[in-house]
Parts: structure tokens; sequence; C-alpha cells
């Protein structure tokens, strides 16, 4: 844990299970309480079996790590921090992990809507498939912020990728964004994001892992960082193809990978 943990920038509270005995020694004298870390696991390895129950069980500061698997469903779609500012990542370094809203109306990633800052987190997460009005894949209104980082919305198809709503809002930084019904504009404070076809493996039978040449990858972005949840899987000798408005890459001959790519940074 400690090894994947200090894999992150420093960008907000990290728990850190080695954590010094000496600090916290103090922190128990003071009354204080080291964060705590709480795993979610769909298949019931972790503490809890959906988000929402990680997330309302976490205290301020408290990180929730999310197991590899689909997250689907009421507690794992329109996530609510309900303004305590907590950490919400994938464990592992990002793989594996996706939260599907399936096309189902009204239904989002994550809605901040209760004066939530900067210390509230979203790392590492591929959100596909939002629907909804405003923000098909996070919804962000009022005066605050929050902090989302190093991931995927992609193919929402209603209310665009993020809407936001008052000032200040999100600080968005290497994530990408694309495809998204409603436009893939961004709102708050954001920097050295990507607009590029992210290179599915295979969407059309939910196989969301990347292609070797998907931007999302360490060795094919400007921030040599991996982006949303899903790793590495097919390779060489592939094609683009479209089927209901989705893209995804299949195994076949030719290059159109390389091809479909279409690099914007902002």
């Amino acid at each position: 844990m400690s090894g994947f943990l200090a894999a992150f920038p420093a960008r907000g509270p990290r728990p850190d299970p080695a954590f010094p005995t000496t600090l916290l020694a103090v922190l128990v004298m003071t009354g204080i309480a080291p964060a705590t870390v709480i795993r979610v696991d769909w298949a019931g390895g972790g503490d809890y079996l959906t988000i929402q129950e990680g997330i309302d069980a976490a205290a301020e500061g408290d990180t929730i790590l999310i197991a590899p698997g689909t997250y689907t469903g009421a507690l794992n779609t329109n996530l609510d921090f309900g303004g305590i500012n907590r950490t919400v990542m994938t464990e592992a370094g990002c793989v594996f992990t996706h939260i599907d809203c399936e096309n189902v109306y009204p239904t989002r990633g994550f809605h901040f809507h209760s004066g939530e800052d900067t210390t509230s987190i979203v790392e590492g997460v591929t959100i596909m498939n939002g629907r909804a009005d405003r923000g098909g894949a996070i919804s962000c209104y009022g005066y605050f912020g929050t902090d989302i980082t190093r991931s995927i919305m992609a193919f929402s198809t209603d209310g665009g990728g993020i809407h936001c709503q008052g000032t200040p809002n999100p600080d968005m930084w290497h994530c990408c964004i694309y495809a998204n019904t409603g436009g893939d504009s961004l709102c708050g404070t954001y920097h050295d994001n990507i607009f590029e076809h992210p290179l599915f493996c295979d969407s059309m039978t939910d196989d969301y892992t990347l292609h070797i040449d998907s931007p999302c990858l360490p060795p094919n972005n400007p921030f040599g960082e991996q982006i949303g949840a899903l790793g590495l899987r097919c390779g060489t000798g592939t094609s683009v193809g479209k089927e209901s408005g989705v893209y995804f890459v299949r195994a076949g001959t030719g290059d159109e990978a390389a091809r479909a790519r279409l690099v914007l940074v902002r």
C-alpha cells in the first residue's frame, strides 16, 4: 500500500500506512485522529460493496479506495460527498476500475453541491455513459471547488462531460474528456487536459482497457501519467470502428488507430 500511495504526486492529503509513530503519538495525545482508508470492493473483499456506502462512512480527510471492477447502479452513480471533504481514488495504480452510468436518465458519476472544497479529490476514475441535463459525468454547483485529476469522462449521451455553476469551481488537470453529447468544454480552473479518442480496446463489449496507442497511457501524453482507471490491454494490428455513435478499437489489420487520434491539450 505505501508504494502505491507514494507513486502519486503530492496533490492534497494522502493516507500513509507508515505514519511515523512519534507523530501518531502526538495526534493521539491531542485528540486528532489520522485519516482512515476505506476500501470499496464490489466482489466483497473490502469494507463496503458500493462507492456511496464508502463515501458515507468516511470522515473529513478520509480516503475511499475503489477496487478493480465495473460499478453500476444507484449506489455507484450520482455520487455525493455531502459537504464532507474526502478523496475517492482507484486502487492499485488506476487498474481496471470504472463507473458505468449505463445511459440511464438522470445518472452521472459525481454531483458536488454541498460546499466541498479543493480537499475533495477524485483521482484516476473512468466515468462512462452518463445521461443528465447538466454534466453527464460530473456536476458542480455552488461557490466551492473540487480537485479532479487523471480521470476519463467519455461518451455521455446528454449533458456534456462536466457542468459547473458558481465560482470557484473544480481544479481539473491531466484528464481526458471525449465524445460527450452536449460538449467536452471544461469549467472552473483547468490545465493540461487532453481531448482525444481514448482508444478503448472494445467498448461495445464493455472492455474499456486501452490500446497501446491510447493517449491515456503514460508514454503517449505530455504528462507521462496514466489517465483513467484502466490500463494497457490490446496492441498493434487494430482498427477503429463506430457503432451507435461509440468509437472503439478491435483486433484486425491496418493502422486506423493511429489515424483516429487528434491531439489537443488545454
